[in-house]
């Protein structure tokens, strides 16, 4: 049976069928690149990331191959276990998109590391004004050295892709964002998931 699925967003609606989306998959190459299974759900969101947010799909790919060969290629966080109800029992890992650079800074910069660099690079001893070079060594030290450091210690973050550990195999079953509530997710999990992996209603905390 073909399913037609009816997407809106406040300032978008769309839809597509199960051969598009299935046309979709084969056109960034999931079924080989990831090694774990993945839903329907999860075909679907990499679609409205990439139509909605310009999110490429590789990049979220990226992500689930470092978690499936247990690589640090990219830097992002590592993979961690939900703790609380209602997505205790599931998984989430980070994958990193160019849209996300700005709050990667904000992050590692927060506690005052802004103005440390600052007041380093406008050391009144080395100059009484701002000179061009200052201004260079500001913009480095702001952007790419933050996120240099930031890549070393593992910490780039951007938001996150739900999966489930099953019999040694993951199962990659939706994307979340920051802005989404974790009951939002879990009943979406618990909606289209389910069917596809009965498993889950097992691993799903009760409380």
């Amino acid at each position: 049976m073909q399913n037609n699925y009816n997407i809106r967003f406040p300032n978008r609606e769309f839809s597509l069928t199960d051969n598009e989306l299935e046309n979709f998959g084969e056109m960034i190459g999931i079924k080989w690149k990831v090694k774990g299974k993945y839903s329907k759900a999860f075909l679907l969101d990499l679609y409205c990331h990439n139509e909605l947010y310009g999110i490429n799909p590789e990049e979220v790919l990226e992500a689930i191959k470092e978690e499936e060969n247990n690589s640090k290629i990219v830097g992002i966080k590592a993979a961690t276990e939900f703790k609380r109800f209602p997505l205790k029992g599931l998984w989430h890992k980070h994958y990193y998109s160019a849209r996300f650079i700005a709050q990667n800074i904000k992050n590692q910069l927060a506690r005052g590391g802004l103005e440390k660099i600052v007041k380093e690079v406008f050391d009144p001893k080395i100059s009484p004004v701002a000179t061009k070079e200052m201004i260079e060594e500001l913009s480095y030290r702001v952007v790419h050295e933050t996120l240099d450091k930031r890549k070393n210690i593992q910490k780039m973050t951007g938001e996150w892709i739900i999966f489930a550990k099953h019999k040694g195999e993951n199962y990659y079953l939706c994307m979340g964002t920051h802005h989404n509530e974790d009951q939002e997710i879990r009943k979406k999990i618990e909606l289209l998931c389910s069917r596809e992996f009965p498993f889950l209603n097992d691993i799903l905390a009760t409380e």
